[in-house]
C-alpha cells in the first residue's frame, strides 16, 4: 500500500519538489485527452471555477520538462480526464487529492458501453480517491452539468478530511470494477487463468483463451462485448465465431444489484443506445 507514496516521495525529492503546503495553491485540474470530443473539450475549456476553486485545462505537450509537470501537480486538488496515458500521472498528485475518470463511449463492439481503462491507477494510489462519470449516462457523451456536479463532489472530497485515509480495498473501482472483483472473488481459478490470457508472456499465447487478450479490460467482461458477446467474435482465421468463455450468469445477477451502494445497473445493455 505504501510502495507508490515512497515511489511519488522519492521521485519529488530526487527533482526537489516539496509536498504542498497548507496555504499552497489548489486547482481543479481537468488534462487534455484524446479521447475527448471537440465539443466535450470546448465544454470544459469553459469551465472557469468550481466551488471556489479555480479550473485549468492542462496540455502536458505545453509544460515541459518533467520536473515542471510534478510541480502543476502539487497544485492539483482534483486531477480530471479520460483514459489512456492520462491516467498515468494520479500517482503523483498529493495526499488528500481527488481523481475524477470522466472515461469514455466505447462504440466499435457489439453495442456502445461505457469504458474507464486503466482503473488500476486509482485502486494502487490509496492516498486519493477516485470518481467516475456515471456508467448510466456516459453513453450519451459528458453533459456540463453532469460535469459540474462530479467536479464539484471531487472539490468537496479534496478539502482537509474530506475522505478516509487510505482507501479501502476497492473503494477507487468504478461499478464495473467492483462487478469484476466480486466475480473474480467467487471463482479464484477462473480469474487466475483469466488474468494469464489478458498479459501473455512474449510468444506464450494462452490455449484455453487464445484471443482474449485483444479484448483485455474488465468493462468487455461486464458489458459482455467482444469475445465475451453472447454469439462470440468472429475472425479470419477460425470457422465458427470466437468466445472468451466467462461465467455470465453469476456475473450477470451481481451486475444487475446495487454494488457497494453505487449506481444500478438497471438497464439492458441492449437499449444502451436508446438511453440518451
Amino acid at each position: 500500500m505504501e510502495g507508490t507514496r515512497l515511489y511519488r516521495d522519492r521521485l519529488n525529492k530526487a527533482f526537489g519538489i516539496a509536498p504542498p503546503s497548507k496555504d499552497a495553491e489548489r486547482n481543479v485540474c481537468i488534462i487534455d485527452n484524446i479521447r475527448f470530443k471537440k465539443p466535450e473539450k470546448e465544454m470544459m475549456k469553459g469551465l472557469k471555477e468550481i466551488s471556489g476553486l479555480p479550473v485549468k485545462w492542462i496540455d502536458w505537450h505545453d509544460i515541459k520538462p518533467f520536473a515542471k509537470q510534478l510541480e502543476v501537480l502539487q497544485t492539483c486538488a482534483v486531477h480530471a480526464t479520460s483514459g489512456g496515458t492520462g491516467q498515468m500521472y494520479q500517482p503523483f498528485l498529493p495526499d488528500g487529492s481527488v481523481h475524477v475518470n470522466f472515461g469514455q463511449n466505447l462504440d466499435d463492439k457489439q453495442d456502445p458501453f461505457p469504458f474507464f481503462m486503466e482503473v488500476y491507477m486509482s485502486e494502487g494510489t490509496p492516498y486519493i480517491r477516485a470518481l467516475y462519470y456515471p456508467s448510466s449516462k456516459r453513453v450519451c457523451g459528458l453533459s456540463e452539468p453532469e460535469v459540474k456536479k462530479l467536479l464539484a463532489q471531487a472539490v468537496q472530497l479534496s478539502s482537509p478530511g474530506g475522505f478516509d485515509s487510505p482507501a479501502a480495498p476497492g473503494e477507487n473501482l468504478p461499478p464495473e470494477g467492483r462487478i469484476f472483483r466480486e466475480m473474480c472473488e467467487g471463482d479464484s481459478d477462473y480469474c487466475k487463468d483469466l488474468l494469464i490470457s489478458w498479459n501473455p508472456d512474449d510468444g506464450d499465447k494462452p490455449k484455453q483463451f487464445p484471443y482474449c487478450f485483444f479484448d483485455a479490460w474488465i468493462e468487455f467482461i461486464v458489458y459482455e462485448q467482444g469475445f465475451w458477446h453472447e454469439n462470440g467474435l468472429r475472425v479470419p482465421s477460425e470457422k465458427e465465431p470466437v468466445h472468451c468463455p466467462a461465467p455470465l450468469e453469476r456475473m450477470r445477477k451481481i451486475r444487475d444489484r446495487k454494488v457497494n451502494g453505487t449506481d444500478q445497473f438497471e438497464f439492458d445493455i441492449a437499449r444502451l443506445p436508446q438511453v440518451c
